[in-house]
């Protein structure tokens, strides 16, 4: 596909991902690529990409690359990339080492096997963390130019997915960047989701407005994994609040195999930043068969106090279909 969209369009700069679907004005489509072409005579634009070992390594260097005095710069990257066969099994086995070395143990060595796990994901470029990745560009930048990050993630997911695409190459996971050099570029962005509160606890009385709670527990957690929620492994905390399957090591790569295995889930886990009085919503369902819960985001500056909740969707049908605008 990409071949064939190169004889055509090559001398445009580029980049995209695959997608579970596309909304257009008059139609939808699904399970495709989104691929975005610019051309501007007035505008001076690049496109740049890097897969290597190490996120953040990958992240900084790709950043000393990307120059813009004035415009905008729009990332493409995964927030989770599941690699192929053999390194989702070594995922797995790191997961039920560590997961079975802080079983039994203090916290300290708790804390310590999931900040070795943690690491071991950074490594192998499993998950992108989004705000770490766009401050890197952000501080490249001295913060002048708007970074855009497109954190792709497929909610039907299979081995070596999502693909993220370069001038016309699928690079697998990595990251692409697309600088547009021109001043004067409005770069508009806009959520349907209410501002956080002054303080922490303004921020827990807005949030518990917007989502349904269904429980509070007191979280332990390392970086980007959470360890335990009320002293149980954070999946057998939830299960007999909310369904969710008992996925197997088997089940899973079965599911991967076969591109079903799906990855949205209703129910949520609700963190507030002690830094920024802001807050964080991860969904929590079987997605892995250890105990040890990796994700995407590291929460070090966040309160141990979270809350399982659910969204309340009436009424906000007509917010989604009016809410973002991305301009040029």
């Amino acid at each position: 596909m990409l071949d064939i969209l190169n004889d055509e369009y090559g001398d445009i700069p580029q980049l995209g991902a695959s997608v579970d679907g596309m909304i257009y004005p008059d139609d939808m489509r699904a399970d495709g690529a989104a691929l975005v072409l610019c051309g501007d005579d007035d505008a001076k634009i690049r496109v740049d990409a890097i897969k290597g070992k190490g996120v953040i390594e990958s992240a900084e260097k790709l950043a000393k690359r990307v120059k813009c005095e004035n415009g905008v710069i729009l990332l493409h990257f995964p927030m989770i990339h599941i690699p192929r066969t053999i390194k989702v099994a070594q995922f797995l086995a790191n997961g039920f080492y560590y997961s079975k070395k802080s079983k039994n143990a203090n916290l300290e060595k708790q804390k310590e096997y999931a900040r070795k796990f943690s690491d071991y994901c950074e490594r192998e470029n499993i998950f992108y963390q989004s705000p770490l990745i766009l401050n890197i560009f952000a501080k490249q930048t001295n913060y002048r130019v708007p970074i855009i990050g497109m954190n792709v993630m497929h909610t039907q997911v299979r081995f070596n997915s999502p693909n993220i695409f370069c001038n016309f190459e699928d690079i697998d996971g990595g990251i692409a960047a697309l600088t547009i050099e021109k001043k004067n570029i409005n770069a508009i962005y806009e959520d349907i989701f209410p501002h956080k509160g002054k303080t922490l606890e303004e921020t827990r009385h807005i949030v518990s407005n917007e989502f349904k709670i269904i429980k509070k527990f007191k979280a332990k957690f390392e970086k980007n994994i959470l360890i335990s929620l009320d002293g149980k492994p954070p999946v057998e905390a939830v299960k007999n609040l909310i369904y969710i399957s008992d996925e197997k090591a088997k089940e899973l790569n079965e599911h991967l195999d076969k591109g079903d295995f799906k990855a949205q889930m209703p129910y949520e886990l609700l963190f507030l930043n002690k830094q920024t009085n802001g807050a964080f919503l991860l969904g929590i369902g079987s997605y892995f068969p250890f105990e040890l819960f990796p994700f995407y985001l590291d929460i070090s500056d966040y309160s141990e106090e979270v809350a399982l909740v659910y969204e309340l969707l009436d009424d906000k049908f007509d917010a989604y279909i009016m809410f973002k605008q991305f301009k040029i």
